[in-house]
């Protein structure tokens, strides 16, 4: 056998398109890789995982337009492993079910390379789940076959027995079979499968576009073409899509069809990223803000050595909290140095952000906002009492005033903070260009970081067509005195309102672009 060298390639499925279908192997590899090799359908959002200083290739094929020969790409990715780097092979859906994976694993193992495969959600299960057609039932399929349209030849492959399929019974699903479906179809009538059939076709399969058409298949193939349906798609024939739109429920999911584009820390996106896409939205992650820690002075060093002997700890952003954690271990200390220190937090992610340390806030106004916090906690009276605020260098003074108003000794350390994320004005051009329905923001930082990475001339030449989301007032004020009025306001001030506003103002009817 060849003598193996010190580089690998992993061949990973990348699932259908939805970065989140991602299996956390392919994640982890793909975070690792010194080489990215990917194909047309990987998002572009999973590529953002991939390191900085690592190499993306974009070696996809669609039909009739191949940017790279497969004897190429095998080569390719032979000659990286060979210098010894690491070469993640990113194939949409499995790399295994119509992907060409096998030929670049026999390539690869007759080169001596060492490979591994790492599977993904084929295209198959997502547009069966996400459509409602169920691939097998034990009332409708005892059979699932997997096809191939892209070799038909007139609809007719020397390699498929249309015969036996005809008469097989149970689910037929057809991958790449767009262009050749009146041909397929018209094979499986000619040998006796019966016209009334039930067929859909599933265009787009668990994206936030995603379309389904049903029929049968005496018609299913001019359904498809009326609705102008294009690749990717899957053909599904079966008794299994009588259960079509009975069953359907990603398709009606509130936010369904809707771009919404998140403007917050790439660090805190994936949780709002993540509920956005539960919820049936295309979400495009433009940060415009990062944060970045500050250097403690001697006082500020001296007031967290002395955590403890305050009476409160204000905390007012999950950012405050993750930074004052780890300026604590700087100090050599811990946690355990809030014992008998109330806290008091704003918002939601934040009182949830204590909880993964093991605290809990003591305070938490119901209007999470730090105005509301000062009101507050002159309800309490708190004449005499020691306030720490541990926060953002550009936070406002408001919080400090009221505090000292209200009798409180208040001392800030400035731990960190927001500084204009590396996200490119070509980025956020091209979301811009898709027309999202919202574009959210979360601070008034957001705002004006947005608007000095795209420029004041580009950012009026797009303000008439923004939908702005505004998480609160102050956001709003921010956005108004930049001429752009906000489509929704969140009335409670946390993600979470965000994200219920938008869904009450498309439930309205008002979303549609």
């Amino acid at each position: 056998m060849t003598k193996r060298r010190s580089g690998r390639v992993v061949l990973a499925g990348a699932g259908p398109g939805d970065p989140s279908l991602v299996t956390v192997a392919a994640l982890e590899a793909l975070r690792a890789a010194d080489v990215v090799v990917y194909d047309s359908l990987v998002s572009g959002e999973l590529l953002r995982e991939v390191r900085e200083d690592a190499q993306q290739i974009f070696v996809g094929k669609r039909a009739g337009d191949h940017a790279m020969a497969q004897e190429a790409i095998n080569a390719l990715l032979i000659d990286r492993a060979q210098a010894g780097q690491f070469v993640v092979r990113l194939k949409g859906g499995d790399p295994y079910i119509f992907g060409r994976g096998a030929e670049e694993a026999d390539a690869l193992e007759a080169a001596g390379v060492r490979f591994e495969i790492i599977p993904g959600i084929t295209a198959a299960t997502v547009a069966s789940l996400y459509a409602g057609i169920p691939l097998t039932d034990r009332r409708h399929s005892p059979t699932l076959t997997f096809i191939t349209g892209h070799s038909a030849n007139s609809g007719v492959s020397d390699q498929v027995n249309w015969s036996s399929l005809a008469s097989l019974g149970g689910t037929l699903v057809v991958y790449m079979g767009v262009k050749t479906m009146p041909d397929i179809v018209a094979r499986l009538m000619v040998e006796g499968m019966s016209g009334s059939t039930p067929a859909a076709v599933v265009e787009n399969a668990g994206m936030s576009c995603q379309r389904t058409v049903a029929g049968v298949i005496s018609d299913i193939a001019d359904r498809a073409r009326e609705e102008s349906i294009r690749a990717p798609a899957l053909l599904i024939i079966g008794s299994v899509v009588s259960l079509y739109p009975r069953l359907a429920w990603f398709e009606r999911l509130p936010l369904f069809g809707k771009r919404i584009a998140v403007t917050r820390a790439t660090a805190r996106t994936e949780n709002m990223t993540a509920r956005l896409r539960a919820l049936g939205a295309e979400v495009f992650e433009i940060p415009t803000i990062a944060i970045r820690p500050l250097d403690l002075d001697a006082g500020d060093r001296s007031r967290l050595e002395r955590i403890g002997q305050y009476d409160f700890v204000v905390l007012t952003s999950p950012a405050a909290v993750e930074i004052l954690v780890d300026r604590l271990r700087d100090l050599s200390l811990d946690v355990r140095s809030l014992a008998g220190v109330r806290i008091a937090a704003v918002g939601e992610s934040t009182s949830a952000c204590l909880a993964k340390y093991g605290l809990r806030a003591d305070v938490v106004p119901d209007d999470f906002s730090a105005d509301a916090l000062g009101e507050y906690l002159g309800e309490e009276g708190i004449n005499g009492l020691r306030f720490l605020l541990p926060r953002s260098g550009k936070a406002r003074a408001g919080l400090v005033e009221r505090l000292a108003e209200l009798g409180a000794e208040v001392d800030e350390v400035k731990t960190y903070e927001p500084v204009p994320a590396r996200t490119s004005c070509d980025r956020i051009q091209e979301v811009l260009a898709l027309e999202p329905d919202f574009i959210t923001f979360t601070s008034s930082s957001t705002v004006e970081n947005f608007v000095r990475i795209i420029g004041d001339d580009a950012f009026e030449m797009h303000r008439s067509q923004m939908r702005a989301a505004s998480i609160g007032p102050a956001t709003s004020r921010t956005l108004k005195g930049l001429g752009l009025e906000p489509v929704v306001e969140a009335e409670t001030h946390t993600v979470g309102g965000l994200i219920e506003a938008m869904e009450r103002f498309v439930e309205a009817g008002h979303a549609e672009v």
